[in-house]
């Protein structure tokens, strides 16, 4: 379960980095 969620935190961290460099670039 740990393993787990630490999975899905890392996905949603790039998942922000991917959004804010979307923003950055408009």
């Amino acid at each position: 379960m740990i393993f787990r969620d630490k999975f899905f935190d890392k996905h949603h961290f790039c998942v922000l980095i991917y959004l804010l460099s979307l923003l950055l670039t408009h």
